[in-house]
């Protein structure tokens, strides 16, 4: 684990930052004072809407929580957020992190045809693949 102090002596503010390298992703994560910041070397997510149908929002939610547990072994998946529910509980999303799409898709996931209607939900899954958005000179 490195470490750095920054200098009071020349004007700066004593600042501690930790920073190591995790076994699996090789994401950075870094540490200081004001809190905790995470860098990781992702190129794709994959965000997915499910709207379940009045009773099923447990169901669904508990389904997404066991395939997350299946993709953070995956190789590639970088991460798998917990299923977020919106504002007016109608919808429960799920994002999932990878190193890149072609990981994603080389992860064995199967997706359903965009038009079905998947039982205990009321409209087709909207999907969404994700890439980080390029900087003005490519930064």
């Amino acid at each position: 684990m490195a470490k750095h102090l920054a200098s009071a002596a020349d004007g700066r503010i004593d600042r501690r930052v930790l920073t190591r390298r995790t076994r699996r992703s090789g994401a950075m994560w870094r540490g200081s004072l004001a809190g905790v910041e995470q860098r990781q070397s992702m190129s794709f997510v994959f965000m997915v809407f499910h709207w379940p149908e009045p009773g099923h929002h447990d169901a669904l939610a508990q389904s997404m929580r066991e395939m997350r547990e299946v993709l953070l072994g995956t190789p590639g998946c970088l991460g798998v957020e917990p299923p977020y529910l919106t504002e007016d509980g109608t919808c429960l999303v799920g994002i999932s992190k990878w190193e890149s799409k072609d990981a994603f898709f080389a992860s064995g996931v199967t997706l359903r045809p965009p038009d079905e209607i998947v039982e205990g939900e009321t409209r087709p899954r909207e999907r969404h693949f994700l890439h980080e958005a390029e900087t003005p000179g490519g930064q």
